[in-house]
């Protein structure tokens, strides 16, 4: 059986000698527990009745709510009851597996779920303890919001006799922090309440007069997310997610008032990203594998929680290849799901081997081998894993290698760092790209899913940062989607394409003139709107300026300044580069190293490093160094990485200078170490101050470009 407990007014009623005792009893320093007693006790409270001041009411119990530390010190007050039910209620709690760990309640702020099998004893038992804590904080448990719901197998009687030893109410569902539990299988009844609540707002939405845009955006921000917790949690039928997006659809196109309004463009179109020529909707139904991979992710690296615990011992742990049998659990049936997603941003990283799948697992760049039969010989490596490659040593077996491989796959193999004494580790494939795991898996989900499709002025239209409206109009008028008498016809609404002026030329998006492709047409109206020769950009609806012009500077005295950069094709040719310079502007040195990767992020970590490489002796007199990057992502790691310690940088560059500055540089005052980067491509090199006759012209222009007006 499974009891929810509600506790009266939780916050209000919790005592302060109950506080006292528990601030003694964690240990904290006594001027510590004496100041925040005197910020908690003796509180005085006026109500105002008619605009005036009522006498004053002194407090006896109960937290500020609102106040940021109030939560932090519920839970320490809350924990008395965990305290309680684990020393005092040890034959209390389930195991969903005999080798699984026992639980005995679940605590969210107030919201406490108690499981126990169900019998008298044990029901007298949890209500003493229940009593004793109330005795101790202060608190009370409202009966009549009470509830528990008991297995199949529980008899009739034994259901009355335990509810009248607790006098909770019995029911047949529960809801838990918004999710609700059934004995039975959830139907689209069950999601009655959330498709209320969309229609609440519809309803209220109607009444004013939006645009196109407008009702974009109230769409992507409250719509469309409204299931994700419900969908990440729970198993919710397809049915109300088909419901949900063709209820969207129809306040997108509808009319204000009311009437049926014509669907100019397919709701897919709508839901691609931006940069691929769609408006970023969120489809709740693409949206399923990617919001559950988040749950799988926390499976996989939060080892020691109470979930991984019990789920392993009653299912394993390999939720990538897991099957969702007949009889499971909705919690592993979630997981499941949400591992075969995984599977398309994460990779392994080499260590012993024993854990990796040659062919079907990633290890290789972002790839999985078992695509390339041509390369390599499947039949040679089917059921073998990564650690058979390896000799005793932690080298990679050469003889095996060209056995099974293609010497051009051999090379990428032989570039791969192993640490052979550690366990093999799962990772994202984009670890500083910014986004969370399901943004990783939804951004995959959609790669496969969608093609590009005339995507450089679609990503060229989103760069110029316009009003909603006036976005999706030039939106619209790249897809072709403007109610043009031509546009009519072919959706055979009208029969006549002819211009409406009286000419003979069809109704197409350029008046009297050969029709060219609409992205073209819109393309040349936007440039002349935004180009240096007329001040038309402020008509065309921005909401930022043109870019500001931002060069190079040079470091302080005594310091140096390098500028690093990374390049990557789609084919996984990479390369990195940089660019050492002083306090004057004067050059220095510039390296170029190519290899093959997968992440551009990654990359631009890997630049980072590679400074220490082309670091010389010398350069040990300037004791300060500041290193320039054009990713903020990266930069942003590296500086959290660093205020955590959780990153060696301080270790291979600190003891050298007394001081490293990591900074954010713009793509305009980055170009000479980006022109590196892309000669990298081609092959690597190095240039120093001594060979500089032998400069590429290129980056010799970039780099009199910026430095020029320094150099005295």
């Amino acid at each position: 059986m499974a009891l929810k407990l509600d506790m009266e007014q939780a916050y209000d009623s919790m005592g302060w000698a109950s506080l006292r005792h528990i601030l003694i009893w964690y240990g904290f320093p006594t001027d510590f527990s004496n100041l925040l007693m005197e910020w908690i006790v003796d509180v005085r409270l006026s109500i105002i009745i008619n605009g005036r001041n009522s006498k004053w009411i002194n407090a006896m119990s109960g937290f500020c709510q609102g106040c940021l530390l109030s939560p932090y010190i519920f839970i320490l007050c809350s924990q008395l009851l965990s305290n309680s039910l684990v020393q005092r209620g040890q034959k209390l709690g389930i195991k969903i597996s005999p080798r699984g760990p026992m639980i005995t309640h679940l605590i969210y702020a107030d919201d406490v779920l108690v499981f126990s099998h169900a019998s008298v004893d044990l029901a007298n038992a949890l209500k003493t303890i229940v009593e004793v804590f109330c005795k101790w904080t202060g608190k009370r448990i409202n009966v009549s919001k009470s509830q528990m719901i008991f297995g199949k197998v529980v008899s009739y009687s034994m259901k009355k006799r335990i509810t009248k030893v607790l006098g909770f109410k019995v029911i047949k569902e529960i809801k838990y922090l918004g999710v609700k539990m059934s004995l039975n299988r959830l139907k689209m009844a069950d999601f009655q309440e959330t498709m209320s609540n969309v229609m609440d707002k519809l309803n209220s939405w109607s009444k004013k007069s939006l645009s196109l845009g407008g009702k974009m955006i109230l769409i992507d921000s409250s719509l469309l997310s409204m299931p994700n917790f419900l969908i990440t949690d729970s198993i919710v039928p397809k049915r109300v997610l088909h419901v949900l997006e063709k209820i969207c659809r129809s306040f997108i196109w509808h009319k204000n008032d009311g009437t049926n309004g014509k669907h100019y463009v397919a709701w897919g179109d709508i839901c691609k990203p931006r940069s691929w020529g769609g408006l970023g909707l969120h489809s709740p139904l693409l949206r399923v594998g990617s919001l559950r991979s988040k749950l799988a992710w926390k499976f996989i690296q939060k080892l020691q929680s109470l979930f991984h615990h019990a789920m392993i011992a009653r299912y394993g742990s390999d939720v990538m290849n897991g099957t969702r049998r007949k009889i499971t659990s909705i919690a592993w049936q979630n997981l499941v799901d949400g591992g075969k997603y995984l599977k398309m941003a994460i990779r392994w990283r080499v260590g012993k081997g024993d854990k990796i799948n040659i062919l079907n697992d990633t290890w290789l760049l972002d790839r999985c081998i078992s695509p390339w039969p041509t390369y390599v010989d499947c039949d040679f490596l089917d059921g073998m894993y990564l650690q058979q490659l390896l000799l005793s040593n932690g080298e990679w077996n050469c003889t095996k290698l060209q056995r099974a491989f293609h010497p051009n796959i051999v090379f990428l193999i032989s570039q791969i760092h192993i640490e052979f004494k550690e366990e093999d580790q799962l990772e994202l494939m984009k670890m500083c790209s910014g986004k969370t795991v399901s943004a990783l898996v939804y951004e995959q989900v959609l790669s496969n899913k969608y093609t590009l499709e005339d995507a450089n002025y679609f990503s060229w239209l989103q760069k110029l940062k316009l009003k909603k409206k006036v976005e999706i109009f030039w939106w619209r008028l790249g897809k072709s989607r403007i109610p043009t008498n031509r546009f009519l016809k072919k959706r055979r609404i009208s029969d006549n394409d002819l211009c409406p002026r009286g000419c003979q030329n069809q109704n197409a998006f350029k008046h009297g003139k050969t029709t060219f492709p609409c992205s073209m047409v819109a393309s040349n109206a936007l440039f002349s709107a935004i180009s240096k020769s007329g001040p038309y950009l402020t008509s065309c609806g921005t909401h930022l300026l043109r870019e500001s012009q931002r060069t190079w500077c040079p470091p302080p005295k005594d310091w140096i300044k390098i500028n690093v950069d990374a390049s990557l094709l789609s084919s996984n040719l990479a390369g990195v580069g940089g660019v050492f310079r002083d306090h004057k502007g004067r050059f220095i040195r510039a390296f170029g190293k190519n290899g093959a990767h997968w992440d551009i992020a990654r990359l631009e970590l890997e630049a980072v490093f590679s400074v220490k490489e082309f670091l010389r002796s010398w350069m040990l007199e300037c004791k300060r160094l500041i290193i320039e990057s054009d990713n903020t992502n990266v930069i942003n790691f590296i500086q959290d990485s660093l205020k955590k310690n959780k990153w060696q940088v301080n270790r291979w560059l600190a003891n050298d200078f007394n001081k490293v500055v990591f900074l954010h540089a713009y793509r305009s005052c980055n170009k000479v170490a980006n022109c590196c980067a892309n000669m990298a491509l081609e092959s690597s090199f190095f240039i120093d101050s001594f060979s500089f006759e032998n400069i590429p012209s290129l980056l010799l222009n970039l780099i009199m470009e910026e430095c020029d007006p320094f150099i005295t």
